[in-house]
């Protein structure tokens, strides 16, 4: 079928346009059904049917489009080709002659041929252009290819007499489509939502659910997709509900409500303990008339939870400054404690109480990383990421925890990789997230025999990819079901009951090891229980192995005097403690410096008016003038430099701390310190050297080494 040679417009048959003969009114009625019904294939049986009673060699139906061709082909029924001979951009003009004229068209065609397809069996002479028209709109084309011989004029009177159910199909059509769009705008409009939806036509078919309907019942979303009643949604999630048969009873009972809004709550066993708050009502036309009706879903622990958490927040934020109190009185007797015991190891000279002082010294320092923790639960800290030991993280996470892992009858077992390359990390924020994990293994345990193993493991992760540390705290418990796995680090998830957590802790977790640039994943144990694996890009440091133990670290503090400060300096310490401004005197007396003490802020302040000092050694937090506020005065009157002032402070994590040293750049300590945290940090800023890369940050007794690229 090649372009029109000519283009004849035919006037429409003014006769009877409705089929004649009980056979065409028998084809009529069952293509008018299958319309009614919604079958796919109504517009190819109507027009296969045309075909026939007209006797032409095809028939196509197209509606009306847009595009270059000015119609799109929804139907044809004909030789192989059919469509695509029709769809060649020679007859666009005709198919527009025909929407545009809103007439009969007919054009000649060269025999035998349709373009580059050919009907050799059949051959096409004439085409005809029936436009479809509904309440005075053209909705499209009935399109008819007549074979030579063939009466034009009375094939196209049989065609006139299918046009109008052509028409209907063609708008049903469009309706369809539409409503599809709609329902697209809607679903994409109701998955946004929290809350799940369901809307239920009267005949009980579902008309749509949003995709957190399947969430909440426990369904798997892909045979959510192919449920079509309400009978079939029933039967599939039965068997979720804690009580089945009074779940179903009642909703049946929502069903048959005419009129009435519906409240209730829904209790679901499977595939996790889950209480959903479910709201119902019925949904009517402007006329009265019932359509069906809606129901809403929400979990009803989502509410409570906020609540509670806003309730933990407001005492977490009170008992952020009580602990701020209780840790600044504690760590004044650890610094004395610490201080005095580590002058006692190196006075001793190797005398038979040495172990014991180191007893002492080390009991003292495990109550100083207990108040630091607290300290670190209680209030937050911008993350400050620095080479950090994933084994020290570990260590001291499980040295505070190990108190409630033995009276729980919960076992550790650590196998940690020595010489492993160190993270760049915030440690504050990796012990929050080590500290989760074991509390999630330790009541995955709880949960199950009561009484079990967690083995924490750290090296080279299993996928033996490079310049990567893993970290895996496996449990023996009671183990995460395989479909709620991907959910288990989504915020407020959790398979406890109502009140018994949070969710929040895993979510945390997930959270902190993204920012470091890690990856979390949880993974069945080897024979029960959960194995969580997480991985950490390693930086460029190694941390030295050529440290001994905290005893040993303190014994050879005393070959730190060996490197002279430079000669007899004035200090100052202005300290409220007592015991504390004691210690500090004593080493930096042992030290050769010439130490004076004043525990008053205020006549510290008057002291340095009259008095120079080489350095000043200041408490942040005293009654009545703080340190900052004497730091301040003192910068006013010129009588203090910048890099002549050490602070000591039992609370680094408050954030008006935190701010003023990091602001202003100067160095401090942490209680309770070391004697030769203190001597080290003394020596450098009396020699000038090394106090503006030290200043703002506490000082330490970890050291690492650069790496090359491996």
């Amino acid at each position: 079928m090649t372009a029109p040679r000519k283009l004849r417009v035919w006037p429409k048959s003014e006769g009877e346009t409705t089929p004649g003969g009980q056979s065409e009114l028998g084809a009529w009625a069952g293509i008018g059904q299958s319309l009614a019904d919604g079958e796919a294939g109504a517009l190819r049986q109507l027009a296969a049917r045309a075909r026939e009673l007209s006797g032409s060699v095809f028939v196509a139906i197209a509606r009306e489009a847009s595009e270059s061709h000015g119609v799109s082909f929804v139907a044809a029924d004909g030789p192989a080709g059919t469509e695509t001979a029709l769809g060649q951009i020679s007859f666009a003009p005709f198919w527009r002659a025909a929407l545009e004229e809103r007439r009969v068209t007919s054009s000649e065609v060269e025999p035998g041929c349709c373009g580059t397809i050919r009907f050799p069996d059949q051959p096409v002479q004439t085409v005809l252009g029936i436009p479809l028209r509904a309440r005075g709109e053209t909705l499209g084309l009935l399109i008819a290819g007549l074979g030579k011989g063939t009466d034009a004029e009375a094939a196209q009177r049989r065609l006139e007499e299918w046009t109008p159910l052509a028409a209907l199909a063609l708008a049903v059509e469009r309706r369809a489509n539409v409503s599809q769009v709609r329902n697209h705008w809607l679903a994409a409009l109701l998955d946004s939502m929290e809350n799940a939806v369901l809307m239920i036509e009267a005949d009980g078919r579902i008309r749509l659910a949003n995709s957190r309907l399947p969430l909440l019942l426990g369904i798997p979303p892909e045979r959510m997709a192919k449920l079509r009643t309400i009978e079939e949604l029933m039967a599939e999630a039965r068997s979720n509900f804690r009580n089945p048969r009074v779940a179903e009873t009642r909703w049946r009972e929502i069903q048959r409500r005419e009129d009435e809004v519906a409240w209730d709550e829904v209790e679901l066993a499977h595939p996790v303990p889950r209480l959903l708050e479910r709201f119902a009502r019925p949904v009517r036309t402007t006329d009265g008339e019932r359509l069906g009706w809606l129901e809403l879903y929400r979990e009803a622990g989502e509410e409570r939870l906020l609540r509670s958490r806003l309730s933990q927040m407001e005492k977490l934020a009170g008992i952020g400054q009580l602990v701020s109190g209780i840790a600044h009185e504690l760590n004044n007797p650890l610094t004395s404690i610490v201080g005095y015991a580590q002058l006692l190891l190196q006075r001793s000279g190797g005398s038979g109480r040495d172990e014991e002082t180191l007893h002492i010294f080390e009991q003292a320092q495990r109550a100083g990383t207990i108040v630091r923790s607290l300290l670190l639960m209680a209030r937050g800290e911008k993350p400050e990421h620095k080479p950090v030991n994933l084994n020290e993280i570990v260590n001291q996470t499980v040295a505070m925890r190990n108190y409630q892992l033995r009276v729980s009858n919960i076992r550790i077992e650590l196998d940690l990789e020595p010489g492993l390359p160190v993270i760049l990390g915030d440690s504050h924020q990796l012990k929050q997230m080590m500290l989760n994990l074991l509390i999630n293994a330790e009541q995955a345990i709880e949960a199950g025999r009561g009484r079990g193993t967690i083995r924490i493991s750290t090296g080279r992760p299993r996928t033996g990819q490079p310049r990567t540390v893993a970290l895996e705290v496996c449990d023996d418990g009671v183990g995460i079901p395989r479909e709620i796995a991907p959910s288990i680090f989504d915020p407020f998830f959790t398979t406890k009951r109502a009140g018994a957590g949070t969710g929040l802790g895993l979510s945390i977790v997930s959270n902190i090891v993204r920012e470091h640039g890690g990856e979390v994943r949880v993974e069945p144990g080897p024979e029960r229980g959960s194995r969580f694996v997480v991985e950490f890009p390693a930086g460029p440091w190694r941390q030295q192995e050529a440290r001994g133990p905290e005893g040993e670290k303190m014994l050879a503090a005393a070959a730190v005097r060996e490197h002279p400060t430079g000669g007899r300096k004035r200090v100052l310490v202005v300290e409220d403690e007592p015991t504390v401004a004691s210690l500090v005197a004593d080493v930096l007396r042992e030290e050769g410096h010439e130490v004076e003490t004043i525990l008053d802020s205020v006549a510290a302040l008057e002291r340095l008016t009259r008095q120079d000092f080489d350095l000043v050694i200041c408490d942040l937090k005293m009654p009545k003038l703080d340190g900052r506020a004497l730091y301040e005065e003192g910068i006013r009157r010129g009588r203090l430099r910048r890099d002549r002032v050490l602070f000591i402070t039992g609370d680094t994590m408050r954030p008006r701390t935190l701010d003023f040293v990091h602001r202003d750049r100067l160095p401090f300590l942490a209680k309770p310190f070391l004697v030769d945290e203190l001597t080290r940090k003394v020596r450098d800023l009396l020699n000038d050297h090394a106090s503006r890369t030290n200043a703002g940050r506490p000082a330490t007794t970890d050291y690492y080494v650069q790496l090359g690229e491996e």
